[in-house]
């Protein structure tokens, strides 16, 4: 049994440093893979980050433009409600002038 043993230490040996080189390349490799894919994350994160800030902008300029409109539409009511004023002031005025014309073509003044 002691001479099986001695036999087969050596290529025991051999067989064990085999796998520890394997072992160890197979790590390589996995390192290597996960520094791609790192670099690949990086370069994804890089990307999302300037589309999130265009994204961004366009709601700016959409903010902006909803501030215009309101602005705007603002603006319009002012105009649109002195319009109506306006419009109220002079139909009571044609009113009491008809009514005086009335008043004094059937001699009440």
């Amino acid at each position: 049994m002691s001479d099986t043993l001695t036999t087969e230490i050596p290529t025991r040996v051999v067989l064990l440093e085999q796998i520890a080189r394997d072992t160890r390349f197979a790590f390589e490799r996995i390192e290597h893979r996960l520094d791609a894919m790192a670099a690949d994350h990086r370069q994804d994160s890089a990307q999302v980050e300037r589309r999130f800030e265009q994204v961004e902008r366009r709601f700016e300029r959409m903010d902006d433009k909803f501030e215009t409109t309101n602005s705007r539409m603002d603006s319009h009511f002012r105009w649109l409600l002195g319009t109506i004023f306006a419009l109220a002031g002079l139909m009571v005025a044609g009113f009491a002038a008809l009514s005086g014309v009335m008043a004094h073509g059937f001699h009440w003044i």
